[in-house]
């Protein structure tokens, strides 16, 4: 198995070759089954594949659905990454350490419009050491 550019949904094995591989990790939660959040999520998730092979050399490439996982450990996957809210899609950036740096919950990743810029800028401000440092939970 090998990670593909345009992003992975997260397993086991597609987790173990990525920390092999040392980079930071870009986590999109979405929930493509919610009535509420499918079709923000489902634009998040085509932004996500869009932009993720332009960045595949300095960022692994993960999403997670809620679907699949139960809703315990989708929360605490989503707490572990930064996220403390609810709504998706949500977006994280985590280093090899463990530092978790979500685009903050005011944020629509779902806006057609916007979501690329806001994306792209959130990894290139991540590559330039901007992002304000997380808090700690």
């Amino acid at each position: 198995m090998s990670l593909k550019k345009t992003g992975d949904r997260i397993s086991k094995e597609a987790v173990a070759i990525a920390k092999e591989v040392d980079h930071p990790v870009v986590y999109l939660y979405v929930d493509k089954e919610n009535e509420r959040y499918s079709a923000d999520s489902k634009m998040a998730l085509d932004v996500m594949q869009r932009i993720a092979p332009f960045w595949f050399d300095r960022f692994t490439f993960f999403y997670v659905e809620h679907g699949p996982l139960d809703q315990k450990v989708f929360l605490e996957k989503k707490l572990d990454h930064g996220i403390t809210w609810d709504k998706v899609p949500s977006l994280s950036v985590v280093t090899p350490k463990g530092t978790a740096y979500p685009i903050p919950e005011t944020v629509n990743l779902g806006d057609p419009v916007t979501a690329q810029r806001i994306m792209e800028e959130h990894l290139l401000n991540f590559t330039k050491g901007i992002l304000p440092r997380p808090e700690r939970l």
